[in-house]
């Protein structure tokens, strides 16, 4: 999804939105972050996420709330063992 402005020359986050509670929440993770965290631009995140709930509680910006950097969020990606899977 495209989180700056389409007069921009390209966009610098990506933009999920997560159910928090009740509450839709659009969350934006700018690409450098993206990168660190092993996420692929463009792609749905399909495993849970879990915010620090500092981010919750900032303000939105162009009706999202943005990263400021990857200890924020904690992922709980599957864990891949010589072609095994398992759910940590």
């Amino acid at each position: 999804m495209r989180s700056t402005p389409a007069s921009w020359p390209k966009p610098v986050c990506e933009r999920y939105n997560f159910l928090v509670g009740e509450e839709w929440i659009t969350l934006d993770i700018p690409h450098p972050i993206l990168k660190k965290l092993e996420l692929n631009k463009g792609k749905e995140i399909t495993f849970p996420v879990y915010l620090a709930p500092k981010v919750l509680i900032r303000e939105e910006v162009c009706k999202g709330i943005t990263l400021e950097n990857e200890s924020e969020i904690f992922l709980q990606k599957p864990l891949t063992i010589g072609g095994l899977e398992e759910e940590w």
